[in-house]
């Protein structure tokens, strides 16, 4: 009998499985959108009765993350019962190693897991003789897992799955009370808004990119210009959320949300339709930017890379020239100025469902120094998120109105039942209508030959695009970098018709170009020439002449 129970005891120290059986394709299937069945048959099923946490699929149903499950058993010998009748029963599921039940034997009060995994055939074999009572004192505990078919992709967003059995970061986080069983069977599904062919396309380009320019990192975010809903979310370097535990801490950080910069130029844009909006300056008002813009009394000069001499407002976007969006800046107060920038959402979190976003910095104006107006607008002395940049953009492209950003487009409770459905969230009025055209006619100019984002131009379409670049503030050394740079672009498409808002930042070029307009833009053209006929996005007007959309929005 010592013999039998020794082969018997170790079999059961710790029973863990991870499995995906037909059976629970079959239950994630019944709520693909594609699908028109349904499971009818769960009572049936004993498979069924296992718990499993919901699945998450991008909009078109591709699975982003399944349901898996694994459990331990073990024991401690004084805990049994009816040992010779226990380890019989374990006996006729299991094979046993012979070492691990002499470590029972001689250690009667120690908890031993015995085997590490099971199959699911196994597992309800245990099932059924725990039921008839043979198996008291043995304990089979449950651990949920969870498998990410696509790896890195996403990784940021949808989050991860712990032992600890809840969700510890993004998707799987703020949805955690939904995902979980809770009791009932299986959990419910969420649908983001991501389109996964599209993010594939744009993570291949910003990978390549990032091989090329050698940067430390790149954002991408494509949302729908009329909705807020989030299509793409790139962030790079990614990791592997099936090994994410493997990874420090730092290079887990959902960037998107969570860092903080200062802008560069794309913040123009904000800082033009503020002044526009407040009728601080129009759209026909003429700047001086012959040479360097200077306060004699502070004692600080702003200076540009050239000099376009006497420029009107639109030119002040199209050459993004800091001396004459720092002259137009004179026209308005301080609180004015700081007012409009929080209505825009700066300073803020955009509310994104997704844990520890950042609202980045903007200080109020009684802690601006006597240049902080100036450096603010043109992108210095604010600090934004690249979600908060994406989001201000929607004023743009919805006659003034700022969007909420989304990342679910449904959610299916375990009946099948649509419970919540994307609809776009109206935050609140920041400019006027006639104030948004102007911008996105301003932003139109700047990619005809001359502007900085002229490289982001295609043929046949109205592309309105803003370029940035930014210094990095050396904390050590308390001043600007001089070789790390964040170079970035803005892009609205189509221009009198917006049906996508792109932003992306490399941080850190460190190999060829540094600037926005030489390095974002052009790669945001080459994702735009996927994505457009990808997403049957065609041009607003292609015969129209886009110099002329500044002049037909006043």
């Amino acid at each position: 009998m010592h013999s039998k129970l020794l082969w018997t005891i170790s079999i059961f120290s710790f029973i863990s499985i991870i499995f995906l059986t037909s059976t629970q394709i079959a239950k994630i299937q019944s709520i693909h959108p594609l699908s028109n069945k349904t499971n009818k048959n769960n009572n049936t099923n004993n498979i069924t009765a296992i718990e499993e946490r919901g699945a998450i699929f991008d909009r078109i149903g591709n699975v982003l993350a399944l349901p898996s499950s694994h459990w331990t058993v073990g024991f401690r010998y004084v805990d049994l019962k009816t040992p010779e009748t226990t380890i019989d029963a374990l006996g006729s599921v299991f094979s046993m190693d012979d070492e691990l039940v002499d470590k029972v034997i001689k250690n009667p009060n120690r908890f031993v897991n015995i085997k590490k995994y099971i199959d699911v055939q196994a597992y309800l074999e245990l099932k059924t003789l725990q039921s008839k009572g043979l198996l008291k004192g043995v304990q089979i505990s449950k651990f949920e897992w969870r498998i990410y078919p696509s790896k890195n992709s996403l990784s940021s967003l949808i989050g991860f799955f712990g032992e600890t059995g809840v969700g510890l970061e993004g998707i799987e986080k703020t949805y955690d009370y939904l995902l979980d069983a809770n009791g009932n069977g299986i959990g419910h599904s969420i649908y983001l808004t991501i389109d996964l062919i599209l993010q594939n396309r744009i993570e291949e380009i910003v990978r390549a990119t990032m091989k090329k320019s050698k940067a430390e990192s790149i954002q991408v975010l494509l949302m729908d210009a009329k909705t807020g809903a989030l299509l793409a979310y790139i962030s790079e370097p990614s990791f592997d959320l099936n090994r994410y535990y493997e990874y420090a801490p730092e290079q887990l950080v959902n960037r998107p949300i969570r860092q903080s910069f200062e802008p560069g130029s794309v913040f123009k844009l904000f800082s033009i339709a503020t002044l526009l909006d407040s009728n601080s300056i129009y759209p026909h008002s003429m700047f001086d930017a012959s040479g360097p813009y200077t306060n004699s009394y502070y004692g600080f000069t702003i200076q540009d890379i050239w000099y376009p001499g006497t420029i009107s407002t639109s030119e002040v976007i199209k050459h993004s020239s800091n001396v004459g969006v720092s002259r137009a800046v004179e026209t308005i107060k301080k609180d004015e100025f700081y007012n409009y920038l929080t209505q825009f959402g700066f300073g803020s979190k955009t509310h994104i469902p997704l844990p520890g976003e950042s609202g980045g910095l903007l200080l109020p104006p009684q802690k601006w120094s006597a240049r902080s107006k100036q450096t603010i607008a043109l992108g210095q002395e604010i600090a934004t998120t690249s979600m908060q940049l994406i989001t201000a953009a929607t004023a743009f492209t919805n006659n003034g109105i700022l969007l909420t950003p989304q990342i679910i487009d449904k959610i299916v409770n375990r009946n099948q039942e649509i419970v919540h459905f994307l609809e776009p969230i109206e935050k609140r009025k920041v400019i006027s209508a006639k104030t948004a055209s102007l911008i996105l006619g301003m932003m139109n100019q700047a990619t005809n030959p001359g502007g900085t984002a002229h490289r982001i131009a295609l043929k046949g379409i109205n592309i309105s695009a803003k370029t940035g670049t930014a210094q990095i503030f050396d904390t050590d050394l308390q001043q600007y970098s001089d070789n790390r740079f964040i170079a970035s672009t803005l892009g609205i498409v189509p221009t009198q018709d917006p049906q996508i808002i792109i932003y992306a930042a490399i941080f850190s070029p460190t190999a060829g170009e540094i600037y926005g307009g030489r390095t974002a833009a052009p790669m945001i053209r080459e994702m735009l020439t996927f994505i457009l006929p990808y997403l049957a996005i065609t041009s607003d007007n292609k015969n129209s002449d886009n110099t002329d959309l500044v002049s037909k929005a006043q």
